[in-house]
């Protein structure tokens, strides 16, 4: 679940950078909202892993360098690029809290399992928010 934790601080720091961008208002303005919505899903997602085992770090450096990285490449060749790396990831996180979620309550622990069920609708609405702006956003450097 910790891989799950760093790649929630990837989208939030990515979401960030992206949105500081000249980008069209209500790109932004949905980018703000899923970068909120990262940042809640980490608090919710260490709290569960606190009560699993270790308290989890809820700071990743390697994945804000390559959020970064992402970033600046987004910069020459337009942010449908960083979009779609994101769609991409949003669905695998999503795979991920599938599979912690079977595995819970497979293990009798229904609760936590209902839990990490609630960020797998999370992830997947981003997912298709994200998609939807890969589809159809502008062509240019914009979108």
């Amino acid at each position: 679940m910790s891989l799950a934790l760093r790649s929630e601080c990837g989208a939030r720091y990515l979401y960030r950078f992206l949105r500081r961008r000249s980008l069209g208002n209500e790109l932004r303005r949905v980018l703000e909202e899923l970068e909120g919505e990262e940042r809640e899903l980490i608090d919710a997602v260490a709290e569960l892993m606190s009560e699993i085992g270790p308290e989890p770090r809820k700071w990743a450096f390697r994945r804000w360098v390559g959020s970064v990285a992402v970033w600046c490449f987004s910069v020459m060749i337009g942010v449908r690029f960083a979009l779609r790396l994101s769609v991409d990831a949003e669905w695998t996180v999503a795979r991920w809290y599938s599979e912690y979620a079977r595995f819970l309550a497979e293990g009798g622990d229904v609760e936590r399992a209902e839990r990490c069920a609630a960020f797998v609708t999370t992830k997947q609405r981003h997912a298709q928010i994200l998609q939807t702006w890969v589809n159809h956003g502008h062509r240019s450097g914009s979108a």
